[in-house]
């Protein structure tokens, strides 16, 4: 059945009050249930640029004997190496001392001492690892560790270079160092910018950036305190990638413990925001995309260095496709060096940047990443870097203006209102504007055929895939405007002006980006083999437009606020359907929600839905996101009653429109 009712200002599911739980919902909400033979010669000048430095990181070489013992225990943030058994070696990159390296035996400990993470330590260790947490502390014999710390001087007693390191510490630092090389995470990128920062750190982040490997002998394991980025301290289990995958020999990071350098529920501090994206992408013919871009960049902090996320290559299926940064550049055309580390990319600026300054960088890149899947008549940038893009949800708040070109008959499309539509050059172009600021983009092209409406200042496109569905767009954008209505009742003004809704030739799930709604075949598909992905189509039109409220207005200001969007726009999309169809829909989404939760046994945390580990996660976070959730708001709303309820939420929107909204804002409201 398709929506076609009329909503109404009245609410029929009501769920039964529970006086007294409102501190408990609300809790529940965020706690957790190789060396040369002759004496080495006079060190090189360390390198002075970023590039140079990342370089140099990338290529660390024993720089002198044996430290001696009075040199102790290496300790940062809540990480603790102790040598005893074994000795320590002073470690340089470029001729610049780095760190040091354990060789010859000792011990590790770490302490997680987050109480919102408290339940969920012991669980990622034991889904991840060989290894036990006792009152959030794990330890274990190490067999060799790498240090990595801009500080080591300062921070470990006794810290000295002189003479060489023998020929078995040689080698088994050449052992270590090859163990870890096919890690993908980019820490001569972090350490290198740590270096051309200095002292420019937030305050309070007195012990900066440091990394450690830990060999165990069970599990190799990876620590990393960033005092200039994220603000957090992690652990980590180094994991391998699966066969069949195409980056198989390759390892990940499985995140065990992550602790915020500040106090719980508190935003570390910006270093910039990205404020505005303007782009050119052509699509000649095949797969080939050449991207220039234009960013405006406002930052918040004295800086040098600005760090980003972009792709270094896509992964497909079972394919790699290469993805290029030829150049970086100011707006007056002077190149800027800078860095890529898989998809880590650090920019050094011509000058250093004081706080409050605007900055303008151009970035020009090429690849045949337009990959169409399964062979079909479309490509589509996802939410994805493959623009360049902070790597903190946080740190992006921009407008946005594309001009896209593609090779016919695909037609392309992209975020915002459709300020024209031209051919050029034997290609296919749009231009589209949005004047509001969003955290992300994208971009399609595609055989596809469009149907408009407008009502009450909403322009609605929907646009079908080969062939021309008449019938089921009309019905489809129907839908969205009744939809809109009810949202509009329950959570204030639309937020766009230009939605489009756009099949994708696949079954079984929707993606909302700003101003879009991707919808797959089951929408438009009346063939039976479409039939069984029907049941849930009223419900993921609805969750999806209701991500236009819950994720664009209310942005995520980091994953751990992620229920914000997902389990509020699925919760408003069970409440939706139940008045447009009828009380018995929301109904069954409860109990389809009850069930999914039931598969729950140890990660209990919705808040920390997003740093579960272990082969069960994806399933885990999509329950505690999608289902228990959606069932603590509607506990909530038992407890205050739907007055008060949908007020708090709506007034939710209202105070914080676009903008990135925080767990502990929320709780500060209700």
């Amino acid at each position: 059945m398709l929506l076609c009712r009329v909503p109404k200002a009245t609410f029929r599911q009501r769920p039964t009050p529970r006086p007294g739980a409102l501190l408990v919902l609300l809790s529940a909400l965020v706690a957790s249930s190789a060396a040369a033979a002759a004496d080495p010669p006079d060190p090189p000048a360390a390198p002075a640029t970023l590039d140079g430095l990342s370089g140099a990181l990338a290529a660390l070489e024993l720089a002198g004997d044996a430290l001696p013992a009075a040199a102790g225990a290496y300790a940062v943030g809540h990480l603790r190496l102790d040598p005893s058994g074994g000795s320590l070696y002073p470690v340089a990159a470029g001729g610049l001392p780095v760190g040091v390296f354990l060789h010859g035996g000792g011990r590790f400990s770490y302490r997680s001492a987050h109480p919102l993470e408290a339940k969920l330590f012991p669980v990622n260790v034991k889904r991840a690892t060989k290894l036990t947490a006792s009152d959030g502390e794990i330890g274990a014999e190490v067999r060799s560790a790498l240090v990595l710390d801009p500080a080591i001087s300062e921070r470990l007693a006794g810290f000295t270079v002189a003479g060489r390191a023998p020929e078995a510490a040689a080698r088994a630092f050449a052992a270590h160092r090859d163990r870890f090389a096919k890690d993908r995470v980019p820490l001569a990128n972090l350490l290198a910018q740590a270096l051309r920062e200095g002292a420019a750190l937030p305050e309070g982040a007195a012990d900066g950036v440091a990394a450690v490997q830990l060999q165990t002998g069970r599990d190799d394991l990876l620590y990393v305190r960033d005092a200039l980025r994220q603000g957090v301290e992690t652990l980590s289990a180094l994991q391998w990638i699966p066969p069949g995958n195409p980056r198989s020999g390759q390892r990940y990071a499985e995140t065990l413990s992550r602790q915020p350098l500040g106090a719980p529920l508190e935003r570390w501090p910006r270093r910039f925001l990205l404020r505005d994206v303007d782009l050119e992408l052509v699509n000649p013919e095949g797969q080939r995309i050449e991207l220039e871009v234009r960013e405006r960049i406002e930052t918040a902090v004295p800086l040098t260095t600005l760090e980003l996320e972009l792709w270094d290559e896509l992964v497909t299926g079972t394919s790699r496709y290469a993805y290029d940064l030829e150049a970086v550049t100011t707006a007056d055309g002077t190149p800027l060096s800078f860095s890529q580390q898989l998809d880590d990319l650090v920019v050094e600026l011509a000058r250093p940047a004081a706080a409050g300054e605007t900055l303008e960088l151009r970035f020009r890149l090429t690849g045949d990443i337009l990959y169409r899947p399964a062979g079909h008549n479309f490509w589509w940038l996802p939410i994805g870097s493959w623009f360049p893009r902070p790597a903190r949800l946080d740190m992006a708040s921009f407008t946005y203006r594309a001009v896209v070109k593609a090779a016919p008959p695909f037609v392309p499309f992209s975020m915002g209102e459709t300020v024209r539509r031209w051919q050029e050059d034997g290609l296919e172009c749009v231009e589209t504007r949005l004047d509001r600021p969003v955290q992300v983009a994208v971009v399609l092209a595609g055989k596809y055929h469009t149907y408009a409406e407008e009502r009450d200042g909403l322009r609605i496109e929907v646009s079908s895939y080969a062939f021309s569905q008449d019938r089921a767009m009309q019905q489809i954008a129907h839908n969205m405007f009744e939809l809109k209505k009810l949202y509009e009742f329950l959570l204030g003004p639309f937020p766009f002006r230009h939605l489009q809704v756009i099949q994708i030739n696949a079954y079984g799930f929707g993606i909302a980006p700003p101003g879009v709604i991707y919808l797959t075949s089951e929408a438009f598909d009346p063939k039976p083999q479409a039939r069984a992905f029907r049941e849930e189509l009223n419900l993921r039109m609805a969750h999806e437009l209701a991500h236009q409220y819950w994720g664009h207005v209310a942005q995520m200001s980091s994953f751990d606020d992620q229920w914000l969007s997902e389990s509020t726009a699925e919760y408003y999309g069970a409440v939706a359907v139940g008045q447009l169809i009828g009380e018995r829909k929301f109904r069954d989404a409860q109990d389809r929600w009850k069930q999914q939760a039931g598969r729950l046994r140890q990660a209990d945390s919705v808040y920390l839905a997003n740093r579960v580990a272990g082969e069960t996660a994806f399933r885990d976070r999509y329950d505690l996101l999608y289902a228990r959730g959606p069932l603590l708001l509607h506990e909530l709303r038992g407890e205050v009653g739907d007055d008060a309820f949908f007020t708090i939420f709506k007034s939710y929107l209202k105070t914080f429109p676009f903008a990135h909204v925080q767990t502990k804002d929320l709780i500060a409201l209700t």
